[in-house]
């Protein structure tokens, strides 16, 4: 799934249902990079059992662990 909402990214990532629909990966467009600290979206997305995987430019990479 690739999210890229010009900074409404929370609200998309909030309004999904994590119980059907669960992707193995997701593309996020996240301005502040995970890796210099951490996000809103990394913090929310972690609870959800992802981890970031990597980076290019201001799209982050996450997996779905389980």
């Amino acid at each position: 799934m690739t999210v890229d909402v010009e900074g409404e990214e929370m609200g998309v990532l909030v309004m999904n249902d994590w119980v059907k629909f669960r992707p193995d990966f997701l593309l996020i467009e996240d301005l502040t990079p995970p890796i210099q600290r951490k996000t809103a979206v990394s913090e929310f997305l972690s609870s959800k059992n992802y981890e970031l995987i990597g980076i290019a430019g201001v799209t982050s990479l996450y997996r779905r662990l389980e």
